[in-house]
């Protein structure tokens, strides 16, 4: 399951759900994935899909997140970040 939030100004988050409120690191980068900005609702695959299109700044964590973005055609495989084995990107769109 993905956590799916709408933030204002048309900034989404999603999420796979096991990694909210943990913090991956690797050298010096870190990635805290905190409650208060990724945890939100849970979301049929087409309702993301809808939300992750309309948005203007996507932030995606995790591989169901991040597969979900490639099979949309929203994101490039190799535009993710690893962080402690965790994907990561960010996608900003015109």
């Amino acid at each position: 399951m993905m956590y799916l939030k709408i933030h204002k100004k048309g900034v989404v988050s999603l999420c796979d759900k096991e990694l909210v409120g943990k913090e991956f690191q690797d050298g010096d980068t870190c990635l805290t994935v905190n409650k208060r900005f990724y945890q939100g609702k849970e979301a049929s695959r087409e309702e993301t899909a809808k939300a992750l299109k309309e948005a203007k700044t996507i932030n995606l964590v995790g591989e169901k997140s991040i597969n979900l973005a490639i099979e949309e055609g929203l994101l490039a495989k190799e535009n993710v970040k690893y962080i402690q084995g965790v994907p990561h990107a960010l996608v900003y769109t015109l």
